[in-house]
């Protein structure tokens, strides 16, 4: 048996699971946090290289937003935006019109690993407003939240919403994107 992790048992035991499949070179590449992740949306068979691809928009964004001043957050919420974008469309497995009600049910109870309970939380809220309503305390997931994660969840979440959009079709067509400010207003650019 692989050795354990030093997160606890269940991760350990995870890793030898996956040490034995066709994924066994993640073990050794990925954290746990990132194999967890991918784990979910492998188990899901949501569109795993649509996911790749709006999470690195929204990296990209997310990195020009706060370049440009449109947001102060850090390394912490840009990891849990990258996650959640790898996630946003799980909840297809259940229900294409309702996935983002689905994705965020999924993320919230799937025992994520090396996820704290406010980054899930956060990370489902996240995923709960990347297409439709935008984020208010109506909804139970964004109301449970203190100020500062609903302040997170609000950047997040249109950055995700933008990503996703860019990336509508599927096909990568958007290989850039990045939000700029021109000195009158904010705008955004994608080529």
């Amino acid at each position: 048996m692989t050795a354990l992790s030093e997160t606890g048992l269940r991760d350990g035991l995870l890793m030898d699971y996956l040490s034995r499949g066709p994924d066994a070179a993640l073990v050794h590449e990925l954290t746990v946090r990132e194999r967890s992740v991918l784990r979910l949306v492998r188990a899901c068979g949501a569109d795993e290289e649509h996911a790749r691809h709006v999470a690195f928009l929204a990296l990209e964004l997310f990195e020009s937003s706060r370049k440009a001043g449109f947001h102060v957050l850090g390394d912490e919420e840009r990891e849990l935006l990258g996650d959640t974008a790898l996630l946003h469309d799980v909840g297809t497995f259940v229900s294409y019109p309702d996935h983002h009600v689905h994705s965020a049910y999924l993320i919230a109870n799937a025992d994520l690993l090396g996820f704290d309970q406010r980054e899930i939380a956060i990370m489902a809220a996240t995923a709960l407003f990347h297409r439709k309503s935008a984020p208010a305390v109506r909804y139970p997931a964004f109301a449970q939240l203190d100020q500062s994660a609903r302040a997170t969840v609000r950047t997040l979440a249109n950055l995700l919403r933008l990503a996703e959009r860019l990336d509508r079709s599927h096909g990568a067509v958007v290989r850039h994107a990045r939000l700029v400010a021109d000195g009158r207003a904010r705008s955004s650019c994608a080529s």
